[in-house]
């Protein structure tokens, strides 16, 4: 199971990396520019986390990757809040964030509880 979520866990990551890269390369304005740079640190920061996971687990990276991923959807939302309206799109965009967040999060948890039973 944990190996399944850490595949999981990394196809999401590599999805805020690429997202993010493909917003950095559009040429936008700065403050969509520096969203493309938190999503892609988001992304990283979940894979640096995930192997911190399996070789020192803890739960010091559980309050990080709690931290990151709370500090990240704030982001998101706020980003969709650019014309002061969610639209329905807009909705279902976030809640597909929630749950690659969830992903992220879940297999963080389960990693580092399992290095705690061992």
């Amino acid at each position: 199971m944990n190996i399944i979520l850490s595949i999981a866990s990394v196809i999401v990551s590599f999805l805020f990396v690429f997202y993010g890269g493909r917003v950095i390369t559009s040429e936008p304005p700065t403050w969509i520019m520096i969203f493309g740079i938190l999503t892609i640190s988001y992304g990283l920061m979940s894979v640096i986390l995930l192997l911190f996971a399996w070789t020192r687990g803890g739960n010091t990276l559980q309050r990080i990757s709690i931290i990151g991923s709370i500090a990240f959807l704030i982001i998101f939302i706020l980003g969709s809040l650019d014309v002061g309206m969610i639209s329905e799109l807009e909705w279902a965009g976030i809640l597909i964030v929630v749950l690659m967040i969830l992903i992220n999060w879940f297999a963080i948890r389960k990693i580092t509880l399992r290095k705690r039973i061992v």
